[in-house]
């Protein structure tokens, strides 16, 4: 009787993030995946060209998504800039904002764990990083609003913002690291944000 192609399909997809996850990228065994599955090694890359494209299946289109998500956030600020006092209530948008990512993550907890812990070796392994620039860009996309709309703000060094937002992001991220449950995540980024918008506020002038 024929195997089913749809069935040894998501198998594999279920037993590659589970390698993935227990062994890292780098170390995930083809021939361990293929065992689990019932097929040949060789019969992995009927399903999938590398080993690349199984870590991109595992991850996408959930990091895509993710990354929209911020540039959506930053946009939401511009508009928001155009209402009176926003600026004074600015915390409490991006502790709502923080809400709002931590809960997308932990609905795809296994994907961020994969993104943030098992991705040495992939084009993903700078996900981190890659963050901490886009909340670099946007406060600097802010700046220009700011300027434009002729709202005043402090200037500081590329490289200290460079720490502001390496801050944040760092915090976010160790809540995957750690298996944070999701409520324990939400109430770590409330402190947080209460430590570290302050005086975000003040060094940027708002």
């Amino acid at each position: 009787m024929p195997r089913d192609k749809t069935n040894t399909h998501n198998r594999l997809l279920l037993f590659i993030r589970e390698e993935f996850l227990e062994h890292g990228y780098a170390k995930a065994s083809l021939k361990n995946i293929a065992e689990k599955v019932g097929i040949t090694s060789a019969g992995i890359y009927r399903h999938f060209p590398n080993k690349e494209a199984m870590f991109t299946a595992m991850v996408e289109p959930t990091t895509s998504e993710f990354l929209k998500m911020c540039d959506v956030s930053m946009e939401e600020t511009y508009f928001h800039l155009l209402e009176k006092d926003f600026l004074k209530d600015f915390n409490h948008f991006r502790t709502a904002k923080n809400v709002e990512f931590i809960n997308y993550m932990y609905d795809h907890f296994d994907v961020f764990k994969l993104l943030l812990v098992c991705s040495e070796g992939t084009a993903y392994e700078s996900f981190q990083e890659r963050l901490v620039d886009i909340e670099m860009q946007g406060i600097l996309d802010l700046f220009k609003a700011l300027d434009s709309r002729n709202i005043p703000h402090k200037h500081i060094r590329n490289d200290e913002l460079h720490i502001l937002c390496t801050t944040f992001v760092t915090a976010l991220c160790e809540t995957v690291k750690h298996e944070y449950t999701r409520e324990q995540a939400v109430e770590y980024l409330n402190f947080i944000g209460r430590m570290l918008y302050p005086g975000m506020r003040e060094v940027l002038g708002f």
